[in-house]
C-alpha cells in the first residue's frame, strides 16, 4: 500500500535531518535548512514534528531501520563460508558512505543524552544490533566457527566499535580508510576464529 503524504513528508523530513545532523551536529543544523533539504516549508516541518529533538529522534529510529535491514541481509546473505561471507558484506558496509553518515549521526546524538527520548532511541539501537550480531555470532560458535573463549555479546561489541572506528577513518581520510578498514575487518576476524583455524594446536 502506498504512503500517504503525510507519512511520505515525514519520511523525508526525517531522512533531511539525519544528514543534516551528520554532517554539521546537532547544534549547528537548522529547522529551516532541514526543512529546505525535505523540499517543504518550516511551518511544513514543525507541523509535523514539533521541536528539533523529536526530528532527530526520527532520524535515529529511520536510521535504526536501515541498518536493521542491511545487517539482516548481510547476515542472510554470509554465503557457504559464513566468516569469510560476513567480512565482505561487513567491509562494504563499513566503507559505505550512507552507513558513516548514519554512525556519525549517532556520534553527535550522544552528547543529547539529557533528552530521555533520545536516550531512548540510542538504547534500543544499540540493543537490537548487539542481539542481531550476538545471535550471529553464538550461532557460528555452535558450528565451532569462531572462538568458544569470547561471549557472543563481547564479539557483538568487538563489531560495534569497528563502525566507529570506519566513520572517523572515513571522515579523516576516505583514501586511507578504503586501504585500512579492509585489513581491520580482516585482523578482526582472525581474531574471532578458533586457534585450530590459524594453524594453531588445540589448548
Amino acid at each position: 500500500m502506498p504512503r500517504s503524504d503525510g507519512a511520505a513528508t515525514r519520511d523525508a523530513l526525517a531522512a533531511a535531518a539525519g544528514r543534516s545532523f551528520a554532517r554539521t551536529g546537532y547544534q549547528s543544523a537548522t529547522t529551516a535548512a532541514i526543512a529546505a533539504e525535505a523540499g517543504v516549508s518550516e511551518a511544513t516541518l514543525f507541523k509535523h514534528y514539533g521541536t528539533k529533538q523529536a526530528l532527530l529522534i526520527a532520524a535515529l529510529e529511520r536510521a535504526r531501520a536501515s541498518v536493521r535491514a542491511a545487517v539482516g541481509a548481510a547476515a542472510g546473505e554470509a554465503g557457504p563460508e559464513p566468516l569469510g561471507g560476513f567480512e565482505r558484506l561487513a567491509v562494504a558496509l563499513l566503507l559505505d558512505p550512507a552507513f558513516a553518515e548514519i554512525t556519525r549521526l549517532r556520534a553527535f546524538a550522544l552528547a543529547q543524552t539529557s533528552e530521555p527520548g533520545i536516550v531512548a532511541a540510542l538504547r534500543q539501537a544499540r540493543s537490537e544490533l548487539r542481539e542481531t550480531l550476538a545471535t550471529l555470532f553464538a550461532g557460528w560458535q555452535a558450528q565451532g566457527l569462531v572462538r568458544a573463549d569470547v561471549s557472543p555479546e563481547h564479539m557483538a561489541d568487538l563489531a560495534l566499535g569497528l563502525t566507529f572506528v570506519a566513520a572517523w577513518d572515513l571522515a579523516i581520510d576516505p583514501d586511507e580508510a578504503h586501504e585500512q578498514i579492509p585489513a581491520l575487518v580482516a585482523d578482526t576476524i582472525t581474531l574471532l576464529r578458533p586457534a585450530s583455524q590459524e594453524g594453531f594446536p588445540d589448548a
